[in-house]
């Protein structure tokens, strides 16, 4: 997998992104989610070499933050990067 460095001196990230948003809200609910199949994608698209999730901490109540601690823990020796977005309200 290729990978770019995220601005001057940042991480090295994968070209290609994992989209993480499903996996925990809007397309589903709580009761019908799969979180056994979205580890298995997140472990399929490590072993593809990208290491960029991106989620943000709405997407299910961070829900997919869990289920990315969950992937890390369960048998990486590097770290996937997680981008997430937040909202700041005034």
């Amino acid at each position: 997998m290729k990978t770019r460095t995220l601005g001057k001196n940042g991480p090295q990230l994968s070209q290609v992104g994992m989209g993480c948003m499903g996996m925990s809200d809007f397309y589903g609910s709580k009761e019908t989610r799969d979180d056994k199949e979205s580890l298995a994608t997140i472990n399929l698209a490590v072993e593809e070499g990208i290491n960029f999730f991106d989620t943000g901490d709405y997407y299910g109540m961070g829900h997919n933050e869990l289920l990315l601690k969950e992937a890390r823990d369960m048998n990486y020796h590097e770290l996937p990067q997680e981008i997430s977005k937040y909202e700041h309200y005034y």
